[in-house]
């Protein structure tokens, strides 16, 4: 809401140089506070009281409770690049990024073609970006208690279900609180879906693995944006670019749903230190 009003009242110019003194005086120090893991500070992962003792069942599966998997098993980043699981991870997360990106970018200017004032959708962005803050906790609590992956798959049919919204006759406020209400619902599960690769390769190759992804998901979701802008220019009108839009959700949620788990390299490990043994 503070982004909004400045850049309502000062210009959007003004409005990134404050964002960008902000995060440069705020973010960047706390983030020296940030530990790389639990057991650095004497912890241990997930509030667990014990160290948690590796099991697997007689066909080499990691085991699985209530729905939700344990791996014991750190992958190296050369060992996840080799499953199948992490590229079809890859495009999912490319697919629901390419998807929220196409959108977000110009939520101001569907304001405007759905009949609102840009003031009106500046408030629709400051209120995708305000309720996202209790989803991202409410939507990470049900993912302990059930499939990650499941949840994450039916937020994406959430998103296109808000596009279809957008596609109704009409604009009224109400409606457009109901899209923004449904399509912030996507951007909130960001942290779940990011820790399915903590959950299928371990947490010690964590940051390669997800940099990785990232490389994926930034050449997949920079067209997306300005394919939009291009319907819109040549036809002054989103319908068709909101339409595709939908079916990367889709796409998003059949793969999320489906993905499968990676199957445990086939190498020996040290116990202690998970590390593949010489």
């Amino acid at each position: 809401p503070a982004v909004a009003l400045i850049v309502l009242n000062l210009g959007w110019r003004t409005g990134a140089l404050i964002s960008g003194l902000a995060l440069l005086a705020l973010v960047a120090p706390m983030s020296l506070l940030i530990r790389n893991s639990p057991e650095s500070m004497g912890l241990l992962p997930d509030g667990d009281l014990t160290q948690p003792v590796p099991v697997k069942s007689v066909s080499g599966a990691p085991p699985r409770r209530f729905g939700r998997h344990y791996t014991t098993v750190d992958y190296t980043a050369k060992e996840a690049i080799k499953t199948r699981a992490y590229w079809l991870l890859a495009l999912a997360m490319g697919l629901r990024i390419s998807a929220h990106t196409g959108v977000f970018v110009h939520l101001v200017p569907l304001m405007v073609w759905k009949g609102q004032s840009e003031a009106t959708g500046a408030f629709i962005v400051a209120f995708v970006a305000f309720i996202t803050i209790p989803l991202r906790v409410f939507l990470g609590w049900i993912g302990d208690k059930w499939a990650k992956q499941k949840m994450v798959a039916i937020t994406m049919a959430m998103g296109s279900v808000s596009l279809i919204i957008l596609l109704f006759p009409g604009g009224s406020l109400l409606q457009l609180i109901i899209f923004a209400l449904l399509f912030s619902i996507p951007e909130a599960v960001s942290g779940l879906a990011w820790s399915l690769i903590g959950d299928f390769f371990g947490r010690r190759y964590f940051a390669t693995l997800r940099g990785g992804i990232t490389t994926v998901y930034s050449f997949m979701s920079m067209g997306v944006p300005v394919f939009a802008g291009w319907v819109f220019d040549t036809s002054g009108s989103y319908y068709w670019a909101v339409i595709p839009i939908m079916a990367m959700y889709l796409a998003a949620t059949i793969l999320f749903w489906s993905l499968p788990r990676p199957r445990p390299p086939s190498r020996e490990t040290d116990p202690a230190t998970g590390d593949a043994k010489a």
